[in-house]
Order: structure tokens, then C-alpha cells, then sequence
């Protein structure tokens, strides 16, 4: 009888002592099944996109029992037909569905010093067709990803800084005669190929391979104001207009992905001349 106590004290003991180490190794088999789930569905998502030269959407978010759902498909019907719905974002009729998952209820969207299971906090892309409840990753033909609406604010940085540079009769700033406002077309590429980097003007598709359609339009107006950056300056016959400041403002649309018209951004800025 007392070797059957010693037995089960024994047992008892290592029990105890294996149970903590179980539970990590249990956590972190969960940990590693969800990470391969997440490579496995971004994976599919890219090569279908380069195979079959679409976009392929990806949907990030909680399903009702508050469980990371991760959900894919071809954002194309018909691989030889076009269609207005194509590239919108949504899943329309005939769109395929490329993978479907759930991960483990340990597993959480958590960004450091947010909240948890904070889709919009921890996923840092674009709503899904207008829904604040999810995230959309869009892969395009090239095999890149879309960039969020922030990448928007980069390209109207970029513009402003290279305005801010020119001299104050440069063209690219100039308002026509008998005006106070000048309104200039987009100053982006039509075409680019992500394989090499290349972009192209050309109002038709260059010809070779890789070439895809240049997700963002860039345009912007300027406008001369006086001294109290209200009254309006026209541009006089001769001679320089005594403009104090020229207001700047840029609007970048994307031409791909979900609401485009939604998803713009337009933004203004002040430059200062002396008068002339």
C-alpha cells in the first residue's frame, strides 16, 4: 500500500511539475498554427493575383464570436469577360472565394498601447467597401500590395515640397492672364511595371509584359490672394500680379480598389511670395 501512495505522490509530482510546460507548448503549437493559417491565405491570395492578373482582396476582421476571421477572393468573375464590378472590393456574383479561415480564440489583434481585438488599431489598411468593422488587403496584378488611404497624404507631400521649390514665375505655379486660378491635369505615370520599376506617360499600355494601370491620379489648382488672404488676385496683361500668397491645393484619387471617389484625399497649402 505504501508503494502504491509513493507511486501516485510521485506521479502526482511530476504532473505538477509538467503542467506549466505543457501549457506553453500547447499555446505556442496554437500560436504557430495561426501564423502558418495568415501566410498560407496572403500566399494564395498573391500568386492567384499574378497568375490571373487581377486583384485579390483579402478581409480582415472578428467574426460574431469575437474570433480573428480571415476571408479571401479573385475581386474578378470572368478571367476573359470585363465587368463594371470588377476591382471594386466587393464579392460580387461569380467572384470565387480563395480561402476562408478562423484562428484560435488565444489569438488576438493587438497593437501595443491599444486595445484588444481592435481591428481598426491593429490592421492598418483600408475599411472594406465602407465597413469600419473590417480591413481589406488588396493584391494586385504586380503581386504588390495596395497601400492604404495614408499612402495618399505621401504623394501630396511630395507635391508640395517640390512646389514649395520652384521660383515664383515657374510655370508649374503660373495663374493665365485675366485669372486667379490655374487648374493643372495629373502629373502621375498612366502605366508603371513593378518587376523593374518603370513608369510610363503613354495614353495606351506600353507593349511587353508587367505593364498594369497606375493606381493614383494626381491633380491641383492654384490661387492668388492678397495680403489678407481672402480677396482674389487676377493675373494683369503686363506685369506680375501683387499677389502676397498662392494657395496650393492637391487632390489625389486612387483608380483601383473599393469607393475610389471615397477614398480621395485633398489637401491645401499656403506658399508666400513678396508682393509683386
Amino acid at each position: 500500500m505504501i508503494e502504491v501512495l509513493v507511486v501516485v505522490v510521485i506521479i502526482g509530482f511530476l504532473v505538477a511539475l509538467a503542467g506549466p510546460v505543457a501549457g506553453k507548448l500547447i499555446r505556442r503549437s496554437e500560436d504557430m498554427a495561426a501564423l502558418s493559417s495568415i501566410r498560407q491565405i496572403l500566399a494564395v491570395a498573391r500568386l492567384e493575383a499574378i497568375k490571373t492578373s487581377t486583384n485579390v482582396v483579402v478581409i480582415v476582421g472578428m467574426n460574431p464570436s469575437n474570433m480573428i476571421h480571415l476571408k479571401s477572393f479573385r475581386d474578378r468573375a470572368d478571367l476573359t469577360t470585363p465587368s463594371g464590378n470588377d476591382g471594386n472590393g466587393v464579392q460580387d456574383a461569380g467572384e470565387p472565394t480563395l480561402g476562408d479561415v478562423t484562428l484560435s480564440p488565444r489569438s488576438h489583434l493587438w497593437k501595443q498601447g491599444g486595445s484588444e481585438d481592435s481591428v481598426g488599431g491593429a490592421v492598418l489598411f483600408d475599411t472594406c467597401a465602407g465597413d469600419a468593422s473590417s480591413r481589406c488587403i488588396v493584391f494586385l496584378p504586380g503581386g504588390g500590395i495596395s497601400p492604404p488611404a495614408s499612402g495618399l497624404a505621401t504623394l501630396v507631400r511630395e507635391k508640395f515640397e517640390e512646389l514649395a521649390g520652384y521660383p515664383r514665375g515657374d510655370g508649374r505655379l503660373a495663374v493665365p492672364v485675366g485669372a486667379d486660378t490655374a487648374s493643372f491635369t495629373n502629373d502621375l505615370p498612366n502605366w508603371y511595371q513593378p518587376s523593374t520599376g518603370l513608369v510610363n506617360f503613354g495614353a495606351t499600355q506600353p507593349a511587353g509584359a508587367g505593364w498594369y494601370a497606375y493606381p493614383y491620379v494626381r491633380t491641383y489648382t492654384v490661387e492668388q490672394f492678397a495680403a489678407d488672404l481672402v480677396t482674389r488676385v487676377t493675373t494683369p496683361v503686363a506685369g506680375p500680379a501683387p499677389y502676397i500668397a498662392k494657395l496650393v491645393t492637391v487632390n489625389v484619387r486612387p483608380t483601383q480598389g473599393p469607393f475610389p471617389g471615397l477614398r480621395q484625399t485633398t489637401q491645401s497649402l499656403y506658399l508666400r511670395f513678396p508682393n509683386g
